[in-house]
């Protein structure tokens, strides 16, 4: 388990560093990326559902990022696209489409598994912008 957790903080590091990000925003976009994979493996624990740990886990980094952002006076996105990639399903995308192309039956499993799981990430952060947002329009 911390495994994935260290590899999410070095992965969100690593394109921190790729857009030029410096100082704290470095390494809070590292942090946010791994407490988003810790998030994920901890849920994941808890349920066999493969739409809830990634749903959870992006809430969670969307949140974290909409923090930061208001206190680093910085965009979200900032803070967002680091800290989300680590949870990106890149394996399941690649065998989705290599199902798709080759028509193999047999893989849609994997493919209806990783859509779900992108699914989660997009409701996760959808959930969490809304919230936000409508809090800050009542101020």
């Amino acid at each position: 388990m911390m495994k994935g957790v260290i590899g999410a903080f070095l992965g969100a590091l690593g394109f921190g560093l790729m857009y030029h990000l410096s100082g704290k925003k470095l390494w809070w976009t590292a942090l946010c990326g791994g407490v988003g994979q810790f998030i994920c493996l901890l849920v994941s624990r808890w349920t066999d559902s493969a739409m809830a740990p990634m749903l959870v886990a992006a809430f969670c980094v969307n949140s974290f990022a909409e923090i930061l952002a208001r206190r680093l006076k910085a965009p979200v996105i900032v803070f967002l696209v680091c800290a989300l990639i680590p949870l990106v399903p890149g394996k399941g995308i690649y065998e989705a489409l290599l199902c798709c192309l080759s028509e193999n039956g047999a893989s849609m499993e994997a493919a209806s598994k990783t859509l779900l799981e992108a699914s989660g990430i997009v409701a996760g952060c959808a959930i969490s912008s809304w919230l936000f947002y409508r809090k800050s329009s009542e101020e």
